[in-house]
């Protein structure tokens, strides 16, 4: 029998709400690093009901909306967009441009979107979106971490 997208995406949704500062400091560093813990991350998952409820292509479902000060030395809230891909899928790329476009209209703030790529195939990894049409062209660019390529172990051992 297989597994239901959904199946995968409640663990990581709780993961996240528990554990974000893990999740940054184990998958994005070099982000986490920008990031300001001292206040508590505000999770924003009705705000992704009504991106997606406004969806005209269809519904967008992205995993985890979430507002985080920075440490830019001045009083201000970045968004995060984590969207979690447990399947090959080769409309994801465009997905995680339709997320970002959506959630940077409605929100008009910083946003960055980061994709966590579970599935087996050590070959696939979506960065980028591009589509071009009559010289108009979209470059999206988003950092991945692919849960294959890391030693857990080694990563478990080195936190504190």
């Amino acid at each position: 029998m297989a597994v239901g997208v959904n199946e995968y995406d409640h663990p990581w949704k709780d993961a996240l709400e528990r554990g974000l500062l893990d999740f940054f400091a184990l998958f994005f560093p070099d982000i986490g690093a920008q990031l300001d813990f001292s206040q508590p991350p505000r999770f924003l998952d009705t705000e992704l009901k009504r991106i997606s409820s406004r969806a005209k292509t269809g519904p967008l479902r992205a995993d985890r909306l979430v507002s985080v000060r920075a440490l830019s030395g001045e009083e201000r809230r970045v968004f995060i967009h984590i969207e979690v891909q447990s399947q090959r899928d080769p409309t994801f790329p465009e997905r995680m441009y339709r997320y970002h476009y959506h959630i940077e209209d409605q929100h008009r703030g910083p946003l960055t979107s980061l994709a966590v790529l579970g599935d087996t195939s050590r070959r696939w990894r979506p960065t980028k979106y591009l589509k071009k049409e009559l010289g108009c062209e979209v470059r999206f660019r988003f950092p991945v971490v692919k849960l294959l390529d890391l030693d857990v172990e080694r990563l478990l051992e080195e936190r504190p």
